[in-house]
């Protein structure tokens, strides 16, 4: 239990204050005559948290991560829970699970969304659907793939 609530904390703790991370890719262009060319680039990525812009070129696909992450906490966390792990610690995990979703909505926030304020308001009151209509989207981000 104490790995699941030390990791819990980890991806609390990334989203509030940032994470800073640098990659290579090979970039594939093609210049007006048709060749074909590759690339190396170095990307750098900062501030992963709330700090990050809902818009850009990079909000469709930190998007689309969210629910991946998402969908892999409320999927393949409870089939990693032993069988015989007491109700007290599975309802724990199942807060820290709760808290780490809403922390990855919050930082990719979209404003077609709706208001955070009435998502949070959702949530405090049990996440249950059909969830109203302007914080549609995020709602089924955020359950999506609980059984």
């Amino acid at each position: 239990m104490f790995f699941a609530l030390f990791g819990a904390a980890i991806v609390a703790t990334a989203f509030s204050r940032g994470v800073e991370t640098t990659s290579r890719v090979s970039v594939a262009t093609t210049d007006a005559s048709g060749s074909a060319r590759i690339t190396e680039e170095t990307r750098e990525r900062r501030g992963v948290g709330g700090s990050l812009a809902a818009s850009g070129p990079d909000a469709l696909q930190r998007v689309a991560e969210a629910r991946t992450q998402i969908l892999t906490l409320n999927r393949d966390l409870p089939r990693a829970f032993r069988k015989d792990l007491h109700a007290e610690d599975r309802k724990v995990l199942e807060v820290a699970r709760d808290y780490s979703k809403a922390q990855i909505l919050r930082a990719v926030w979209r404003s077609s969304w709706g208001s955070p304020a009435e998502f949070e308001d959702w949530l405090n009151k049990g996440a249950r659907m059909p969830a109203p209509a302007s914080i549609a989207e995020p709602a089924r981000i955020y359950l999506d793939g609980l059984e």
